[in-house]
C-alpha cells in the first residue's frame, strides 16, 4: 500500500513538473461543480422558509440574488478551469510523449536492443491504449476524487446538524433515533462502497487480463482490412482471407461486448438496489424528524439532499480511488522505465542497465565540430582521421556470448573499406560500435589521437554518415527526410539529389512533396531504389567525413546494388568510406575488404589478394555466389 501511495505522489509530481497547471485547473473545476448542489439546496431551503413564515421580500431578494451571484460564479469559473484543464492536460499528453522519447534516447543505444527492453515498452504502449489506465483516466479519476472530496466535507457539515436535534420515539430516550439511523445507515453505506470497490476491480481485470488477446486479434485485424499496404495482398490472393478476419473480428468484439455487458448489467442492478435502500432510510429518518418537530419543513430538502450528496460524493470517491488504485500497474511499468539509466532501479535488469548507463560518456561539445580532449591533436568533423580499432571485443548486454573478438585494423584518411561475411559473423555490430552507438565494449576505438571512450557521443556522431541497413524514411517532405531539418539550402539539396540519380523525381515532385501518405493524401510512395538514393542523399548532407554504408541495398538485385554502389563510389571520391554487402562483386573498388567469420577477423586484403587464397573464407563465399549467379543464369 505504501508502495502504491509512493508511486501516485511520484506520478503527481511528474504530471505537475510537465505541466503544472493540469492539476490545478481539473481540481478547481470539479470542487467548484460540487459545492453547487449545495447552493442550490440552500436557495431551495430559503425559498420554503419564506413561504411559511413570509421573510421580508426585500430580505429575501438580497438572499437569494446573492446565492444565485454565487451560483453563477461556481458554474462560470469551473467552465472556465474545465476549458483550461482540458488545454492543459492536452500538452502534457504531447510532453509526457516527448519526455519518453528523450528518456529512450539517453539510454545506452544497445540496452534498447535486448528482449527484457524491448518488452518493457510493449507492455508501457498496451498499457497506455487501455482506458483504465491512461493519463487521461487518470486525470479524470483525480479531478473527481477532488470533487467528492469536497461534497463530502460540505455533506457532513450540513447533516452533523440534524443529530443535534434529538427526538423521542415511543418514550424512549432522544439520541436513540439517531443512533439506530447512525448504524443502519453506516452498514448500508460500507456494503454499497464495497460493492462499487469491487465492481471496479471486476472491470480492470476483465479489460486487463480477459479481454487482453481478443484486443489483439481486434487491432491485428485493424492493421490488416484499412491498411492500404495489406490491400494488395487480401486482393490478389484471397478475399476470403479479409472475410475469415471479419468473422474472428465480430466473434472477439461480441465476446467483448457479452462480458462487459454482464458486468455492468450485475453492477447497475446491485448499485440501484442499493441506493434505493439507502435513499428509503434516509428519507424515513428525515421524515420522524420532521414529524416530530425535530427539524422545520423548509430543513427537509436540505437534509435529504445533504444525505444524498454525502451518499453519492463518498461513492464517487471510493470509485475513483478504486480505478486509481487500477491504474497502479501503469504507473509501476513507467516508474521503472524512467529509472533504467538511474543508479538504484529496483530491478535486476533495471540495475544492470543502471550500471551501464553510470558509465555512459559524456563530455562537451563545439557547435564548430572541433574537439580537443586531454591533449594531442584536435578531432575535426570536417577531416576524417585515421582510424585505429584495437582488440576490439563485445557482448550484448545481459548476454555471455562474444559477437566480437579481439578484432584490430586500421583505417586511413580517403580509403575504402568493405566489410564482408556471413549472415551473423558481426559485421553490423561492428559498424554500430564504430559510429558510437555501443559503448560497453572491451579494447580500444581510437579517432585520431583520441580515444572514443574519452568523446562526446556528439563528437564521435559528426564524423560518420551511415546508411544502415534498416534505415527509415521520414513520413515528411522530401526535404525534411534529406536535411534532418538542419538549415541546408535548396540549391544544395537539389544539386544532391541530382548527384544521386534523383534528378527526375525531384524535377516531378520537389522538395515540399511528401513521401508516404500517412500524413498527406497527395504523398508520394518511393520504390526501393528511390528510398536508397534518398538516403544517400542524406548521407552526404550531413557533411561527415566518413561515409558508412551498412548493407543498405540488400532488398535490391545485384544489378541495381552495383550501380548505387558505384554511383555512390563516384560521389565520395576522396573520402572515407566503409561499406558492407552480402554479394562480394559490389565491393571490387574498395581499397580493402576486411573478412568477418563468426565474429573474428579471419582475412584482410584487396579482392585480389583474397581470392589468391584458395582455401580462405573470401574464396569460398566468392566461389558460392559465383556458382548461385551461373545457375540463376542458365535456368533463366
Amino acid at each position: 500500500m505504501k508502495t502504491k501511495l509512493k508511486r501516485f505522489i511520484s506520478i503527481l509530481r511528474y504530471i505537475h513538473k510537465l505541466e503544472p497547471r493540469v492539476l490545478f485547473c481539473g481540481i478547481a473545476a470539479s470542487v467548484m461543480e460540487a459545492v453547487k448542489p449545495f447552493v442550490a439546496m440552500i436557495i431551495a431551503k430559503i425559498l420554503i422558509e419564506a413561504i411559511l413564515i413570509k421573510t421580508d421580500y426585500a430580505i429575501l431578494l438580497r438572499q437569494i440574488l446573492l446565492l444565485l451571484a454565487g451560483y453563477f460564479l461556481l458554474s462560470v469559473l469551473g467552465g472556465f478551469f474545465d476549458k483550461r484543464n482540458a488545454y492543459h492536460f492536452g500538452k502534457f499528453m504531447r510532453k509526457h510523449e516527448m519526455s519518453k522519447a528523450d528518456h529512450l534516447l539517453s539510454i545506452p543505444y544497445a540496452w534498447t536492443e535486448i528482449d527484457d527492453m524491448q518488452q518493457r515498452m510493449a507492455e508501457l504502449a498496451g498499457l497506455e491504449r487501455k482506458n483504465v489506465f491512461s493519463f487521461g483516466s487518470q486525470n479524470t479519476h483525480i479531478r473527481q476524487a477532488s470533487g467528492a472530496l469536497m461534497g463530502l466535507v460540505l455533506s457532513i457539515v450540513l447533516v452533523a446538524g440534524i443529530f443535534t436535534r434529538g427526538v423521542s420515539i415511543g418514550g424512549m430516550p432522544p439520541w436513540t433515533l439517531d443512533v439506530m439511523f447512525a448504524v443502519l445507515f453506516i452498514v448500508l453505506f460500507s456494503l454499497t462502497l464495497k460493492i462499487v470497490a469491487w465492481i471496479n476491480a471486476q472491470y480492470s481485470k476483465v479489460i486487463g487480463h480477459e479481454c487482453a488477446p481478443w484486443a489483439r486479434h481486434i487491432k491485428a485485424y485493424d492493421k490488416l482490412i484499412y491498411q492500404y499496404r495489406s490491400g494488395k495482398d487480401v486482393r490478389l490472393f484471397s478475399k476470403e482471407l479479409a472475410k475469415d478476419y471479419t468473422d474472428v473480428y465480430r466473434e472477439y468484439m461480441e465476446k467483448i461486448f457479452t462480458l462487459l455487458s454482464k458486468l455492468f448489467t450485475k453492477s447497475i442492478t446491485i448499485e440501484t438496489f442499493m441506493a434505493t435502500l439507502s435513499n428509503g432510510v434516509i428519507y424515513l429518518f428525515v421524515a420522524i424528524k420532521a414529524l416530530k418537530g425535530g427539524i422545520r419543513v423548509s430543513e427537509i430538502v436540505l437534509f435529504i439532499g445533504a444525505f444524498t450528496q454525502l451518499t453519492y460524493h463518498a461513492i464517487e470517491l471510493i470509485d475513483s480511488i478504486s480505478m486509481l488504485r487500477s491504474a497502479d500497474l501503469y504507473r509501476e511499468k513507467l516508474l521503472a522505465y524512467y529509472a533504467i539509466g538511474k543508479e538504484g532501479s529496483c530491478t535486476s535488469t533495471s540495475a544492470s542497465i543502471g550500471s551501464a548507463f553510470t558509465s555512459y560518456r559524456s563530455g562537451v561539445s563545439s557547435k564548430d565540430c572541433i574537439f580537443n580532449i586531454s591533449g594531442g591533436d584536435p578531432v575535426s568533423a570536417k577531416e576524417a582521421p585515421c582510424c585505429q580499432i584495437k582488440s576490439l571485443s563485445f557482448r550484448y548486454p545481459g548476454s555471455e556470448k562474444t559477437v566480437l573478438k579481439d578484432i584490430s585494423f586500421d583505417i586511413n584518411p580517403g580509403e575504402k573499406i568493405a566489410i564482408v561475411g556471413e549472415n551473423g559473423s558481426g559485421k553490423s555490430t561492428l559498424i554500430k560500435l564504430l559510429v558510437g552507438l555501443y559503448h560497453e565494449y572491451d579494447g580500444d576505438i581510437l579517432l585520431g589521437d583520441h580515444n572514443a571512450h574519452e568523446m562526446p557521443d556528439e563528437a564521435v556522431g559528426r564524423l560518420f554518415a551511415p546508411v544502415f541497413q534498416d534505415f527509415r524514411l521520414l513520413a515528411l517532405t522530401l526535404r525534411d527526410n534529406v536535411t534532418c531539418f538542419n538549415d541546408v539550402p535548396d540549391a544544395q539539396a537539389k544539386e544532391t539529389l541530382e548527384r544521386v540519380g534523383m534528378k527526375e523525381f525531384y524535377n516531378a515532385h520537389g522538395l515540399d512533396v511528401f513521401l508516404t501518405r500517412s500524413f498527406e493524401g497527395s504523398g508520394v510512395e518511393v520504390s526501393g531504389g528511390e528510398a536508397q538514393k534518398i538516403a544517400l542523399a542524406r548521407a552526404m548532407l550531413k557533411g561527415a567525413p566518413i561515409f558508412v554504408l551498412d548493407e543498405p541495398t540488400a532488398a535490391l538485385d545485384p544489378i541495381a546494388e552495383r550501380d548505387i554502389y558505384e554511383k555512390f563510389n563516384e560521389i565520395i571520391e576522396g573520402k572515407t568510406a566503409m561499406f558492407i554487402s552480402h554479394r562480394l562483386s559490389s565491393c571490387k573498388f574498395c581499397d580493402r575488404i576486411l573478412v568477418l567469420d563468426k565474429g573474428e577477423l579471419v582475412q584482410v586484403g584487396t579482392h585480389d589478394e583474397l581470392l589468391q587464397d584458395a582455401d580462405g573464407k573470401y574464396s569460398e563465399l566468392w566461389n558460392a555466389q559465383a556458382r548461385h549467379y551461373a545457375e540463376t543464369s542458365l535456368c533463366g
